[in-house]
């Protein structure tokens, strides 16, 4: 379940901004070299996405997995 959010959460974002979310491999590799994640929050992206759609996408695609809502359930909270 938490990679079925993180894919939906990527296709949101796609959709909502019209530009495809950075990859979270490139993403793990920029982290993991000491430097900030490349992946803006869409709200950035799109000034039209209001600030907590952005964030529960954002949630939704981190890079720990633990860090997801557990459930669609809890992400649509």
């Amino acid at each position: 379940p938490l990679s079925d959010l993180y894919s939906l959460s990527a296709t949101l974002y796609h959709l909502m901004t019209g530009v495809p979310p950075t990859d979270a491999l490139t993403r793990a590799m920029s982290v993991l070299n000491e430097r900030e994640d490349p992946l803006p929050p869409a709200n950035l992206v799109n000034r039209k996405i209001p600030a907590g759609v952005a964030e529960v996408l954002h949630k939704a695609m981190a890079l720990n997995a633990g860090h997801r809502p557990a459930s669609a359930a809890i992400m649509r909270k």
